[in-house]
Formats: C-alpha cells, sequence, structure tokens
C-alpha cells in the first residue's frame, strides 16, 4: 500500500510538513535512540531542514528501560540548549519532550507530545509496545484476554492525554495497534464497530478538551512559531502522522489509521508528518512520499 493511498491529498486532511523541512519528534540516545543530539542535528543540516525539534521520554517511573532517567534528562537539556547556540543562524533546534499520560507535568520545555505508552488495570502498569509477547502476556492477565477492553481502557486514557501532559501534538494516536498483524496473529479487529468507535470518541474528547481549555492554556515560552501559527489559526490540537513503526517495520501505514485521519479531517484538524526518528537514518523517513 502506497503512502499517498492512505493520505489522498493535502486538500482532504490538513497536513502540515513544511516541505519535509524539519522534524519535531527526534529521539537520542539519552533515551531510546540510537545517536547524541549533535548527530541527529547534523543529519538534519545535511538535508536541508530548517529546524529540527528533539522530544526525549521524559522520565517515566513505569518504565526505565525506554525513558530518561532524571540524570539523564539534565544531560539532555543542556545538549540541546547548546547545540540551539552554536547552530543559531543555520538550523533553528527546539527542547521539547514526549510525556507519557503516567509521567507528572514539568516545565521548561518548548513543546509537549502527549503519548500514551502504558496501559493501567488494577493499579498495574502495562506498556503498551514493549514487545508482542509482553503485550499478550499483559492482556491475558490484566484483561483475561479481552482485547476490546484493553483497548477501550488505552483509549480512556488517550482521551485525555494532552489534558494529563499539558501537551499540543498528540503522538502515534492508536499505537496500541502496533502489533496488531504485524504476525500471523491479529490481536483484535480494528474494522470492529465498537474499536472504531472507542478511537474516535477519543479523538473527540481530546479535539473537544482542548478546544474548550485553548484561552486559558498558554504556549510554552519558545514554543516554535510555525507550530503556534497553525495553533492559534485553527485553535485546534495538532496530531502527529506519525511513520515511527514504519521506519521500525512493525507497521506498513502511518498512525493513526485512515478512518482516523479522515475523521479528523472532518474537524479541520491540523496533522503533522513526524518520523518519530531514533536512528539519524531515518529523520526524514517518508516525508518525500507525503510531501504535498
Amino acid at each position: 500500500m502506497s503512502l499517498n493511498s492512505v493520505i489522498k491529498t493535502s486538500e482532504e486532511c490538513r497536513i502540515v510538513n513544511f516541505g519535509g523541512g524539519s522534524n519535531y519528534h527526534t529521539h537520542t540516545y539519552y533515551c531510546d535512540g540510537k545517536n547524541s543530539p549533535k548527530e541527529m542535528v547534523e543529519r538534519a543540516v545535511e538535508l536541508g531542514f530548517h529546524s529540527l525539534g528533539f522530544s526525549g521520554h521524559q522520565y517515566s517511573p513505569q518504565d526505565a528501560d525506554y525513558a530518561m532517567s532524571l540524570e539523564s534528562e539534565k544531560k539532555y537539556r543542556s545538549d540541546i540548549e547548546a547545540l540551539r547556540e552554536e547552530y543559531k543562524g543555520i538550523i533553528n533546534i527546539y527542547l521539547g519532550i514526549e510525556r507519557d499520560y503516567c509521567c507528572e507535568a514539568t516545565e521548561g520545555f518548548q513543546y509537549i507530545i502527549g503519548s500514551t505508552h502504558h496501559v493501567q488495570k488494577d493499579g498495574i502498569w502495562m506498556n503498551v509496545d514493549e514487545s508482542a509477547k509482553t503485550m499478550e502476556d499483559s492482556v491475558k492477565q490484566l484483561f483475561d484476554g479481552d482485547y476490546m477492553a484493553y483497548a477501550e481502557a488505552y483509549y480512556d486514557l488517550e482521551s485525555r492525554v494532552l489534558e494529563k501532559t499539558r501537551g499540543q501534538i498528540v503522538g502515534h494516536f492508536d499505537l496500541i495497534t502496533v502489533f496488531n498483524g504485524m504476525t500471523k496473529d491479529v490481536f483484535f479487529n480494528e474494522e470492529d464497530p465498537f474499536y472504531k468507535g472507542l478511537a474516535l470518541k477519543a479523538a473527540e474528547r481530546i479535539v473537544e478538551s482542548f478546544v474548550t481549555n485553548r484561552r486559558s492554556n498558554e504556549l510554552p515560552e519558545g514554543f516554535p512559531a510555525e507550530l503556534g501559527e497553525i495553533i492559534c489559526k485553527t485553535e485546534m490540537p495538532i496530531f502527529e502522522i506519525n511513520m515511527g513503526a514504519m521506519a521500525k517495520g512493525r507497521r506498513d501505514i502511518p498512525y493513526p489509521a485512515p478512518f482516523i485521519m479522515e475523521y479528523l479531517a472532518t474537524l479541520n484538524v491540523p496533522m503533522l508528518i513526524s518520523t518519530d526518528c531514533h536512528d539519524k537514518r531515518f529523520l526524514d523517513y517518508g516525508m518525500k512520499e507525503l510531501s504535498f
């Protein structure tokens, strides 16, 4: 399936790509990325980017394997701030964070991607995207193998992800589908009307709550001007068209699914193409295919 068959035209969906000259979902070796911040900046300059936003996984007490530690988060902040000065006039560099629903809000970041990587049941947190085996075992343990109950718990949290994280960008909205159908097993039917209803209701709630609270939610100091202009013009949150799972070979289409993109388009919600980059080789992954 070609990417342009998933997203037909920029007129049908409010696609934000800035000519393939920026990426705001970027990870480094301070969390679960492969490269240093400087290596990422050098690659961005090589690609002709005009801006690069870093979005390290904020420290999470639920999962230390993929997130920054409190100490590495300090080094992350320092590195990004130093690179901003070093590359001033060459490329705009932004200090962002990817904040999970289960994380506490902290200050000092120029933008926030709100994401749900964990689901809670009976006081126990399970990781959504660690591995198919982890997901399968956790759903058996916590939801008696009921994947629709699992989906319901996920979208309940996801529907409040921007409120909880104080974010402006929704990261990989339907991450729960990451392992669905990529092996011989299909864990749940994404065409099931009940599942679609859960997803669309969550998307609607995110938009409604953001619009309702927009006047009292000031954008952080230093928020990227090109993103701020979009939010101020539309008075909407930004949803990602996230290429990360494709770059890892876990998925053959971006997040979110086409039916979700189509619904967001009816609400005139802006959608930002992001590579969710964990390896500098994939910093512009899919951007050419989705450039309009």
